[in-house]
């Protein structure tokens, strides 16, 4: 093999080889930057603090949302996704939506308001 034989581990900063370190091709050496001992330690205190029975739950989805545009109170699921707000959805339910979306009868052409989420 060309190249280096031994590479330093982010975190514990002592110098290994190669084969200490689990492969990754997304690296420009093809090594992770943790060796093996350092990963196994992150990993078992990830999972443990993951599974804490005592940590409290994460809050549960809100059941109803309010839509801006007609201030009408619907599911969650009833609004599109939006990557950008905070809830993953917009702030206009998805009829409101068609609603804006529908094409006048004079023109034929859709027309898009200000209120758009």
């Amino acid at each position: 093999m060309i190249g280096r034989q031994f590479k330093c581990c982010s975190q514990c900063q002592q110098s290994k080889p190669l084969t200490a370190f689990y492969r990754n091709a997304g690296t420009r050496d093809g090594r992770a930057g943790k060796c093996k001992e350092c990963k196994q330690v992150y990993n078992a205190t990830y999972y443990r603090d993951k599974n804490d029975p005592k940590k409290e739950p994460a809050s549960p989805r809100p059941r109803w949302k309010m839509c801006i545009r007609r201030k009408r109170k619907r599911r969650p699921e009833q609004f599109p996704l939006h990557i950008r707000n905070p809830d993953g959805r917009t702030r206009i339910c998805r009829a409101c939506f068609a609603d804006i979306m529908k094409p006048t009868r004079s023109t034929g052409k859709q027309h898009r308001t200000k209120d758009l989420a």
